[in-house]
């Protein structure tokens, strides 16, 4: 059973301050309470993401996908998220693909002169050669 993930307190990362222009852009979009209902490491690595762009036209962007990715739900850093997606139905569920049999591919024929009628093989008439 996969363990929960770390609590705000035992973050693996080191805690990341959130910049005004974060905060500001979450209160006017209305998606703070989404971004409070994600776990906290995803906040944590949404801001340490956006804290470490070295441009000012990164940081915005980098802000706009999160944004963005709150609004939608359901998706992480461009990955999927279920943590707040629908839970699983007969028709969302994907039968799993049925394995292929191997294929039996022919082995080519030997080659060898004379075969069973007794002449000898190209192999022996080297060595006799």
């Amino acid at each position: 059973m996969p363990s929960a993930p770390p609590s705000a307190d035992r973050l693996i990362r080191p805690r990341q301050p959130m910049p005004a222009f974060v905060r500001t852009a979450l209160t006017q979009q209305g998606l703070a309470n989404l971004y409070k209902a994600r776990p906290a490491y995803q906040r944590n690595d949404y801001l340490m993401w956006i804290n470490k762009a070295k441009r000012e036209d990164t940081r915005l962007k980098r802000l706009d996908q999160m944004l963005d990715e709150l609004r939608r739900g359901g998706v992480y850093m461009r990955m999927t998220w279920t943590g707040n997606a629908k839970p699983a139905t007969k028709s969302t569920i994907k039968p799993a693909a049925k394995p292929r049999p191997a294929r039996k591919s022919p082995r080519p024929a030997a080659k060898s002169v004379g075969g069973a009628s007794g002449q000898k093989t190209a192999k022996s008439r080297r060595k006799a050669g």
